[in-house]
């Protein structure tokens, strides 16, 4: 095969490979031999790259999420539907079947090998059936995270509405601050009744104590006069 082109740096030679060429090759040299092979530590490392990020999202959400009844312990968002919906929806994001998948036989994490724990983390459990997939079709593996329906692309989607700047966790944080400044509103009118209330105690018992006073000296007068009267 003659390739020719006025650049050293081929990509659209071989797909999804890019060849460096460094000097010309004279007529004395030796053959150079291309070889190629999937680079599996590689791609494994990236798959876990992403089973981080994921064990990570999961187990922060399902601790502020949490209610456990026999410690008698509650999460802060415990009850907010939309922190336990959002890990519900990851949840499904990772399970759920890519519907239509470069390999009939590769639609799910599930079938490379990897699966969850009790708490809902994911790990690499099977080394050898994801060695095996590796090696039968990387591009499957590829199009199984990173296609369309991929499952890293449709969690990459499902955070995107929760996380950008007019998102569902940014509505969230408004409509707490706005039930917040409702307290606050209400915690000063009460603030404000209290406050009137107290100086209307304060005002009775003043009234009450110049009663009393004026009671003690009409009783003085009476019994002056009264002690008057029987002398």
């Amino acid at each position: 095969i003659s390739v020719v082109r006025s650049s050293n740096s081929l990509s659209d030679v071989i797909a999804g490979v890019t060849l460096e060429l460094r000097a010309a090759q004279e007529p004395s040299d030796a053959d150079v031999s291309l070889g190629l092979e999937v680079d599996t530590e590689a791609i494994r490392e990236r798959v876990n790259e992403f089973l981080e990020g994921y064990n990570e999202a999961v187990t922060y959400l399902r601790s502020k999420t949490e209610i456990d009844i026999s410690a008698s312990t509650r999460g802060p968002l415990a009850g907010d539907f939309t922190y336990s919906n959002l890990l519900q929806q990851i949840r499904l994001g990772a399970f759920a079947p890519v519907e239509t998948p470069m390999d009939a036989n590769l639609f799910a994490l599930s079938q490379m090998g990897i699966s969850s724990s009790e708490t809902g983390t994911l790990s690499i459990t099977d080394v050898n059936l994801f060695e095996e997939k590796l090696a039968e079709n990387v591009e499957a593996v590829e199009s199984l995270f990173n296609s369309s329906e991929g499952v890293g692309t449709r969690l990459e989607s499902l955070l995107d509405k929760y996380t950008k700047a007019t998102g569902i966790i940014s509505a969230s944080q408004e409509s707490v601050k706005e039930r917040i400044d409702n307290v606050d509103q209400r915690l000063d009118r009460m603030q404000d009744f209290m406050d009137m209330e107290r100086g209307n105690l304060i005002e009775k018992f003043g009234q009450l104590r110049q009663a009393t006073q004026m009671q003690n000296d009409l009783m003085a007068t009476l019994n002056a006069i009264y002690g008057a009267g029987i002398a």
